[in-house]
């Protein structure tokens, strides 16, 4: 276990080298948008083009970010005193979550400065509220 571990955080340390070391296709992304100091830098990271050479380690980003995020708020939502935010069918997919938030950042760029979760939630309790 402890081998795979050392594994993946080698293999991910050496995909950030290797990201490093090439130029972005887009002035739009870059590698400080890792950091995520905003819901840009995470909408930048996951609206990297396929044709960018960092396509894979953004998409990889982007969607690990979104699982977290998914755990999170089940876990949240399990709790007896912790109301669900958002309620999107059982059927929903991650692609289908990550859509929802590229698509409201894109129209919202008010929010841009906020922290990437809190964007992230205000776009799925836009498409999924819960019933009151």
């Amino acid at each position: 276990m402890r081998k795979t571990v050392l594994a993946i955080a080698v293999a991910v340390g050496l995909g950030f080298m290797a990201a490093d070391a090439r130029a972005a296709d887009s002035e739009m992304y870059g590698l400080d948008d890792y950091e995520l100091d905003s819901a840009k830098d995470l909408y930048d990271i996951c609206t990297v083009p396929a044709s960018n050479a960092d396509h894979a380690v953004a998409k990889a980003f982007c969607v690990g970010y979104f699982e977290g995020g998914i755990h999170l708020h089940d876990v949240l939502a399990a709790a007896d005193d912790f109301p669900a935010i958002a309620c999107a069918p059982d059927t929903t997919t991650r692609k289908e979550v990550v859509d929802v938030f590229v698509a409201y950042a894109k129209a919202n760029p008010q929010y841009h400065d906020e922290r990437a979760m809190d964007t992230v939630f205000r776009a799925i309790v836009n498409k999924w509220p819960c019933a009151e």
